[in-house]
């Protein structure tokens, strides 16, 4: 049974430090603060259970670290997948929805749009207050 729990220790301190890695990049400050305590009690674990270790257990924990790291990079790349679908999905919003020539300000404040480019004065003037602009062939 220690022999389970060391594996499963060691392999969720590792995945859940992989994890961390993914909360730090996106900055999600409460999904790192939960991470961080789950990371703690697993190290507690380990220290509770590691002096104590017979060869068998040892090598357990050996084999947990691997595997939470090859686990962690697949999942990341699950989820990293899934968030640019989903924001590739989003950012498509694209000319042909917006009105050509005309004012585009309601819109783009709805959308919370950050940086807006057309080829022409007028709409740029109208969302200057709303998001970054551009002009093409001045």
């Amino acid at each position: 049974m220690n022999a389970f729990l060391l594996f499963l220790g060691s392999f969720s301190i590792v995945f859940a430090l992989g994890f961390q890695q993914h909360n730090v990049h996106f900055r999600r400050y409460q999904a790192a603060f939960v991470n961080g305590i789950f990371i703690g009690a697993m190290n507690l674990l380990v220290l509770r259970l590691g002096p104590s270790a017979s060869p068998v257990e040892m090598v357990a924990f050996l084999i947990g670290g691997p595997v939470g790291i090859v686990a962690a990079i697949w999942f990341n790349g699950k989820v990293s997948t899934r968030a640019s679908n989903a924001t590739s999905d989003y950012i498509d919003i694209d000319e042909p929805l917006l009105p050509g020539g005309k004012d585009n300000d309601k819109f783009l404040k709805v959308f919370g749009t950050d940086i807006f480019f057309d080829d022409q004065q007028k709409p740029c003037k109208s969302t200057r207050q709303h998001a970054q602009h551009g002009v093409a062939n001045k």
